[in-house]
């Protein structure tokens, strides 16, 4: 059994014993996923880090995604903590902070996220845009208000408006 730790940490268990820890990320390990097909470990913390682990719990490859999304408004209006990692074949899916998952491909760190929206809470408020009919506007108790393009069903932008939960939009 392996268990992650508040403190950053992997636990390698046998039977009732700890038989090896391992210093694995900066902050909390928030999501462990055994890849049974590769014999390898993947592992997500707080650090916006995603690990791979081989049998011997030796780190072979290190995957920071707030580099792979940099490109993106996400890396600077989104939590970047990988709170889950789920790994089948040569893709690994992360659910990070808030509420964005994102489809990794292992073999080359190329990531894309598929679904985002508001941090927490609830969304309070949408409504369509005036002067375009692909694009509409949302706020809620995230204190974000969020522009959508409904052709690729994301935001295109974010405004945080630092007075704590938004209830109405036009």
């Amino acid at each position: 059994a392996l268990t992650g730790t508040s403190e950053g940490s992997i636990l390698v268990w046998k039977d009732t014993q700890i038989r090896q820890t391992v210093r694995a990320h900066q902050g909390p390990v928030f999501s462990l996923w055994l890849n049974v097909e590769r014999g390898l470990l993947a592992s997500g913390g707080q650090d916006g880090l995603i690990k791979i682990w081989d049998s011997e719990m030796k780190s072979i490859r290190v995957i920071n995604i707030e580099s792979q999304l940099s490109s993106t408004f996400l890396s600077s209006t989104f939590d970047m903590e990988v709170r889950s990692v789920c790994w089948n074949g040569p893709r690994i899916l992360l659910g990070l902070g808030g509420d964005v998952i994102v489809d990794l491909v292992e073999s080359t760190g190329e990531a894309s996220v598929i679904v985002s929206g508001h941090k927490s809470g609830d969304v309070w408020c949408v409504a369509p845009s005036p002067v375009s009919s692909t694009s509409a506007a949302s706020v809620g108790s995230d204190g974000w208000l969020r522009l959508w393009d409904s052709r690729s069903r994301r935001p295109s932008n974010s405004f945080n408006l630092r007075k704590g939960c938004a209830r109405c939009v036009c």
